[in-house]
């Protein structure tokens, strides 16, 4: 027996009406081709539905959908500026009482001036009177120059005189400051030189005169500077 090709025509197919009007001699006549397939290389009843394709298109994948919000660049810019700052400030303080020891700073009249606004303005309000006078403390133990000494004393003096007092009025600015400050460089001021002396003298009766220290308080430092 010989063998040959079946064919299964549908009712979509271009040779339905003729093989149902003449049987398979339409197909003899024309014969079957076997459809080019699809440019996607899909069978077409693989091929995906235009629907379905604008479907997909419209709603976007998971991966592709917008991030989380976010922070505005300019409060994450803020938040670190200031997480940088407050750890910063204390080494800040005390790097700008060393330069106050700078011949540049000794030689400029407004150093002083600029020293006392930050420290009224910015160190206390945010560091604290007892770690605004350590660091007073432990600089003025490191200098090597009698006018660094002088130029840190001067703006503790500036602190007590200027704008009334304001800087020094808050609670526990004062008593830190004699505490922290004047009684401990006392060990320093005794082996100074008489003239050397003289400019503490002169602030000790500007402040006697002056009554910015309580009379014990005052006391106190007079016995640390050894003066009477």
């Amino acid at each position: 027996m010989c063998g040959g090709r079946g064919y299964i025509v549908g009712t979509a197919h271009e040779l339905f009406e003729d093989v149902d009007d003449w049987g398979a001699a339409a197909i003899l006549h024309s014969p079957l081709k076997v459809g080019d397939p699809p440019e996607s290389g899909e069978p077409p009843e693989k091929r995906p539905r235009t629907a379905d394709v604008f479907l997909a298109a419209a709603v976007p994948k998971a991966s592709a959908m917008m991030p989380p919000a976010q922070a505005p660049i300019e409060l994450v810019e803020l938040a670190a500026e200031d997480q940088e700052l407050r750890p910063g400030t204390d080494k800040e303080l005390r790097r700008d009482l060393k330069v106050l020891g700078q011949v540049a700073s000794l030689e400029d009249k407004g150093s002083i001036p600029r020293a006392v606004a930050a420290l009224r303005e910015r160190y206390l309000p945010l560091l604290g009177a007892h770690a605004v006078f350590e660091a007073f403390s432990d600089t003025f133990s490191r200098a090597k120059l009698v006018a660094h000494r002088k130029a840190l004393l001067y703006a503790v003096h500036d602190l007590f005189m200027g704008k009334r007092g304001a800087a020094m009025k808050p609670k526990g600015r004062r008593k830190d400051c004699v505490d922290r400050f004047l009684v401990r460089i006392g060990q320093f001021i005794r082996s100074f030189s008489s003239q050397q002396r003289e400019a503490y003298v002169k602030v000790l009766l500007d402040w006697q005169s002056c009554k910015v220290l309580l009379p014990t308080e005052l006391e106190r430092v007079k016995d640390a500077w050894d003066m009477d």
